[in-house]
Parts: structure tokens; C-alpha cells; sequence
């Protein structure tokens, strides 16, 4: 009944090939509202357990818990429902399995434009206060992604992007230096690095002992420019080894919509442009990124592509190449919540 508490302990028998969509983030005591889901992470397979008791508290209307089994191969942990459960609901944040795994304290996330309080073309979750968007959402807005991510908002670290190759350390960044990447290490008092990204590819990077990591944004002169070798190299100066790097390619816009002048295309390797049906070529911007991180030396198991294709996902993401400027932006960052490991 609405109002009241409804405590399920699942056991969950999925026939072979079925994966349960159950939610991001579980919290005791979670209120599910008319068209809300619960969506386990990382997706449960046959043979599997929950591990947890749901205490699930009903709004005003809702009389049921939805819950759907899925094809597992469509969808993968911390992956963008393909196909018929695209644009799905699933919550503020997507975060890599990988990055996940690493040390405690670390904390990461590439926001969704989803669980804000923005309207219009900043609706939900615009996180850019450059976009014309009413500073007390934005202020909001923020304020529910640290919740959700784990860190205290003060000591959120960003800078001004100009779509070029410069990287900072956290401690000489700031809202008016121009750079496009950030790094910091654990021992500078839990701070988190973030860049704002709207179809350019957000790139997370993290040792694996958890040590030091780096929040990057590579639009498509980023790419050409080298932040990434820039900032795997930057890494290194704090004796960080490529081959221990961790990397998370998020929501971004992929290829089938990112249609180029040959002048752009020609500064690709040819493996990852292709020709569209316009006749115009198209440019693989995250295989662009991932061949990169190859080159630099980091291994390609250690490489996982988060999200879906922002220009394609209107529900889910902001694009700047679908609806124009002035729309709003997500934020992907990663950093630490403390800090002992």
C-alpha cells in the first residue's frame, strides 16, 4: 500500500542468458516514484545472488515495483541499454567497472542530464554554470552529483576548457586557468578533478594502486592536439607508469553522428574514419581515443568505454551538436573521498 514499507529478501532464479535490470547505487529505504526503477549494478547473471535486503518505501500512486529480466549480452555493467531499453532511466551518474575496483576512496562518475532540478534545455541535471542556466539549479544540480558521487562539492577542482593539449595539477588549477585536463594524487587532501562535456569525450584515469588519477576532455582538436599522451605523461612525473593505468571513456558521441569536413578527417589515422551516407566523412572518436591510450602503453584490457552515444541518447545526455549551444552539460570527474586508501 503507498506509504508503507515493503522489505523484499529476493531469490532470484534467471534463466540462462537473462541479466536482472534491478538500478545504480541502492540505498536502504529508497522511495520509488510512478515511471522510477530499481537497477541493480553490476547486473545479476543465472546462478547469482542479490546480497542485500531492499526496503522499498511506495509514493502516493504507485502500487507496484517494476522489474524487467534483459538479454545479458545487450547489457553489460555500468553500460547504456541498447536497443529497445535505450534511454532507460538509471539514474544521476554511470561509472566504469574498472575504475570501480580500484583502491577504497577512490571515488569517480560521468553524470547523465538526468536527477536535477533544471528545466528547458538544461533539463535535468546541468551542471555548467556557463550555459544561461539559473545559478541556484546549477548550485542544486551540483550539489546532488557530489551526494551521489561521494565527495564533499568544496573540493570539486575544475578549469576553464578551450579544447586544446594543456594539462594542470589540481593545485595550480582553477575557473580561470585554461587547460583541458587535471591530475591529482591522494596526497592532496581529498580533492576530486572534473571536466564539463557536452559530445567531446570525458577520459577518467587512475592507477591501479589507486595513487594518482586524471580527469580529461578531448574534444576532437584535444585528440589531434595529444592531451591524452599530455596527460599519461603528466602522470608519469609523479611515477606513474602507463602500463598501471586504468582508463574510462564516457558518454560521448560516437561515430555514426559525427559527420566532419575531409580537413578535420584528414588528421585522423584512417582506421577510424569512415565514409557517411551523405558521401561526408565520419570520425570514430572514441576508437581515436582508444588507440591513443594504446600508444601511450596502457594495456587494452585496462581501457573500458562507459555510456552510450550523447547525440543519440536525447533522454539521457546533452549534445552540443543535436540541439545547439546554450544547452547544458554533464561533469566527469574523479578524485578521492579521503584520504587513507
Amino acid at each position: 500500500d503507498p506509504g508503507l514499507a515493503l522489505d523484499l529478501d529476493l531469490d532470484l532464479d534467471l534463466d540462462p542468458g537473462l541479466a536482472l535490470a534491478l538500478g545504480p547505487d541502492l540505498v536502504p529505504d529508497l522511495a520509488l516514484g510512478p515511471g522510477r526503477n530499481l537497477d541493480l549494478e553490476p547486473a545479476l547473471g543465472p546462478g547469482r545472488d542479490l546480497g542485500r535486503d531492499l526496503d522499498i518505501g511506495l509514493e502516493p500512486g504507485l502500487d507496484s515495483v517494476p522489474v524487467r529480466a534483459i538479454p545479458a549480452e545487450v547489457r553489460g555493467p555500468w553500460a547504456l541499454d541498447r536497443g529497445p531499453w535505450a534511454g532507460y532511466p538509471r539514474g544521476v551518474i554511470e561509472r566504469s567497472e574498472l575504475l570501480a575496483g580500484l583502491a577504497p576512496g577512490v571515488v569517480h562518475g560521468f553524470s547523465t542530464r538526468q536527477g536535477g532540478v533544471s528545466t528547458g534545455r538544461h533539463g535535468t541535471l546541468n551542471l555548467s554554470g556557463s550555459a544561461g542556466d539559473d545559478p541556484a539549479n546549477v548550485a542544486e544540480n551540483l550539489r546532488r552529483l557530489a551526494a551521489a558521487g561521494g565527495f564533499e562539492l568544496d573540493r570539486l577542482v575544475r578549469v576553464r576548457q578551450v579544447h586544446g593539449a594543456r594539462v594542470v595539477s589540481a593545485a595550480r588549477a582553477g575557473p580561470d586557468v585554461e587547460a583541458d585536463a587535471l591530475w591529482t594524487t591522494r596526497e592532496d587532501d581529498a580533492v576530486v578533478v572534473a571536466v564539463h562535456t557536452a559530445d567531446c569525450v570525458p577520459v577518467l584515469l587512475a592507477d591501479r594502486a589507486g595513487r594518482a588519477v586524471a580527469a580529461v576532455h578531448a574534444g576532437w582538436r584535444g585528440v589531434v592536439g595529444g592531451v591524452l599522451p599530455a596527460t599519461v605523461a603528466a602522470l608519469g612525473s609523479v611515477g606513474v607508469r602507463a602500463v598501471d593505468l586504468v582508463a574510462a571513456v564516457g558518454p560521448c558521441i560516437e561515430q555514426a553522428a559525427f559527420e566532419v569536413g575531409p580537413e578535420v578527417a584528414e588528421r585522423f589515422p584512417s582506421p577510424v574514419v569512415r565514409t557517411g551516407p551523405s558521401g561526408r566523412p565520419h570520425v570514430d572518436l572514441v576508437a581515436a581515443v582508444r588507440l591513443q591510450l594504446l600508444g601511450c602503453g596502457l594495456p587494452g584490457a585496462a581501457i573500458e568505454r562507459v555510456g552510450g552515444c550523447t547525440h543519440a541518447n536525447p533522454e539521457r545526455y546533452f549534445s552540443y551538436r543535436r540541439d545547439g549551444a546554450g544547452m547544458g552539460q554533464h561533469l566527469s570527474f574523479i578524485g578521492f573521498s579521503d584520504r587513507e586508501p
